[in-house]
């Protein structure tokens, strides 16, 4: 015959008190908000993992009028992190985003208030094209080889970073000259 533990709390109730229910659901949403910033879509599914699923709503609600979970605010932080520390074009954190559950309409928002961008066949603006350039400087430094090699590195870092051909050309002209287009 199994051993019985004696611990209280070793075999869960039958019915559990929904108030008591809802406050571990916010424990254990709260326990998940304190490692980093989480989109609504992040928490809604930790809570499922952890057994919350039918509470999820809730504790969202409850959250975002405490103001702990605010999916504009996150989508900002994110992008505006990428921007500064990464040296990512704002055009190209749509997917990033996407991924932490942030909805499309909110990330665009966050994207555009994050950075001058701009629609397709304008010129690139003064922000981007500054941004670009500054990191393209620092890599530059790096770069070792002939200028076809150099030019090629070059232009392949900053599309990986999400720049347009356009910025991506501007920049390596003014860096490295117009004698390789």
């Amino acid at each position: 015959m199994p051993r019985q533990s004696s611990l209280p709390f070793a075999e869960p109730e039958a019915n559990p008190d929904p108030a008591e229910q809802f406050r571990a659901a916010m424990d254990a949403a709260l326990n998940f908000l304190t490692a980093r910033g989480r989109s609504s879509a992040e928490v809604r599914q930790q809570l499922r993992k952890k057994g919350f699923g039918e509470l999820g709503d809730r504790v969202e609600a409850r959250l975002k009028e405490l103001g702990l979970l605010d999916d504009l605010a996150l989508a900002r932080a994110v992008v505006e992190d990428a921007v500064t520390r990464r040296g990512a074009a704002p055009g190209s954190l749509a997917a990033q985003l996407d991924q932490r559950g942030i909805a499309p309409d909110v990330a665009q928002r966050a994207i555009d208030e994050a950075a001058a961008t701009r629609p397709e066949g304008d010129e690139p603006s003064r922000a981007e094209l500054d941004l670009a350039l500054a990191i393209a400087t620092k890599r530059l430094r790096v770069l070792h080889g002939d200028p076809v090699s150099i030019r090629r590195r070059l232009w392949g870092f900053l599309a990986r970073r999400g720049y347009g051909a356009d910025v991506v050309e501007e920049v390596c002209a003014r860096l490295l000259g117009r004698s390789f287009n």
